[in-house]
């Protein structure tokens, strides 16, 4: 039988969309049948009483909640569709209740999740139970040593006998023993002075290049859409770059046939999702023991003033030619907090700044030295203030 007759049985159509969408996502995965419905309908009557009070007392929340049987499941799907609803403190008590049904599962069986949450909570002591398991470092054996970059500085650098990519070793050249900055794509000045006492400055789908920096060592990592679509338009502004990388998923994908691309391995470190750029962008470069890594002009998505500067691709008629088929372009940002897991990405982050693995600049401090609850209510007071940030 179809999903969607089983759906509509509980007679929500928004609800029903964006399980739909969730479930195109692959973010979640279950089987059709009559015991679903039951299922279902209880998040749907969850969903509707947070639509129902969009200044809900958190305490009153959890008091409402009590009546319901949540589960390992129903606490994921809840926590990424009240990410997509704007109920963003809803979503982290959901994310907590998973962190608790999560602590009562079976250890071996779930040791992605385990994995991933070592980073998150900067547990070396799970990190190395787990690579003590001879069955798992065996199979996962690019999973979990990729983790292991964070956790110690005492490991020999990255076997170059075993890089063949040419590319491969000139990252090598320009990170190792380097100061690197990253310019992300937030609104904000950058030091100029600061920057050019870098020796490698990385940028994050942005080809223009500041005058100032136009003698320093210069990679971009660029999602592979941009550079399959738009590479014909942007030509001369790659190749002004020493080095393009990609995530290796868009090695078979790519057409453009420059030669400075090199494709970098991305294993997931996000406990409900995958990584954002700049997740992703750290965990490359550290396996390269740069001398030092600070970032500039990340906002977390908790700037009131909007999200993205004018130069970077995703704010660009490009971002908006790649959405054109969505009726609710709003709707496919936030899916993208589902996605990724934005908690998650925030606290990876939190836990590396903290430890000073990589540092940041004042605006994105202010946004770090938040607990989760407070990023979680900035969210909140942003997102229901102003709907949607263009």
């Amino acid at each position: 039988m179809k999903l969607s007759f089983f759906l509509n049985l509980i007679n929500n159509q928004i609800f029903i969309n964006q399980l739909k969408q969730i479930k195109n996502y692959k973010l979640i995965n279950y089987k059709i049948g009559f015991k679903y419905i039951i299922y279902f309908s209880k998040i749907n009557k969850i969903l509707a009483y947070l639509n129902a009070n969009q200044n809900h007392n958190i305490n009153n929340f959890k008091k409402f909640i009590q009546s319901f049987n949540l589960n390992f499941q129903s606490s994921v799907i809840l926590y990424r569709l009240s990410l997509v609803n704007n109920h963003f403190l809803a979503a982290y008590f959901f994310r907590k209740k998973f962190i608790y049904f999560l602590s009562k599962k079976n250890f071996f069986f779930y040791f992605r999740y385990f994995l991933n949450l070592s980073i998150e909570n900067f547990n070396i002591k799970i990190y190395r139970q787990i690579a003590k398991i001879k069955i798992l470092n065996k199979i996962f054996k690019n999973e979990i040593i990729s983790k292991k970059y964070i956790f110690s500085k005492n490991y020999k650098i990255i076997n170059d006998k075993k890089i063949e990519d040419k590319n491969s070793f000139l990252i090598l050249d320009l990170i190792k023993g380097k100061k690197v900055a990253i310019i992300g794509p937030g609104k904000g000045s950058i030091n100029k002075i600061e920057l050019i006492n870098f020796d490698t400055i990385i940028f994050l789908n942005e080809i223009s290049i500041p005058k100032h920096l136009a003698t320093h060592k210069k990679i971009l990592y660029l999602n592979g859409f941009f550079l399959n679509n738009y590479s014909k338009h942007y030509t001369s502004s790659f190749s002004k770059f020493d080095l393009i990388c990609l995530k290796e998923g868009f090695k078979k994908k790519i057409t453009s046939k420059s030669n400075n691309i090199r494709y970098f391995d991305h294993t997931n470190n996000v406990l409900l999702g995958s990584g954002y750029m700049l997740t992703n962008i750290i965990f490359d470069l550290i396996q390269y023991r740069p001398k030092k890594i600070k970032a500039f002009n990340f906002d977390f998505f908790a700037n009131e003033k909007g999200f993205y500067n004018k130069k970077y691709l995703g704010n660009t008629i490009v971002r908006r030619s790649y959405y054109k088929n969505f009726k609710d372009p709003s709707i496919n940002f936030k899916m993208g907090f589902a996605i990724h897991d934005v908690y998650g990405n925030f606290l990876i982050i939190k836990s590396l700044f903290k430890r000073k693995i990589v540092l940041f600049d004042n605006k994105a401090n202010r946004i770090l030295n938040k607990s989760a609850y407070q990023y979680a209510k900035k969210l909140e007071f942003i997102f229901n203030r102003n709907n949607f940030i263009k």
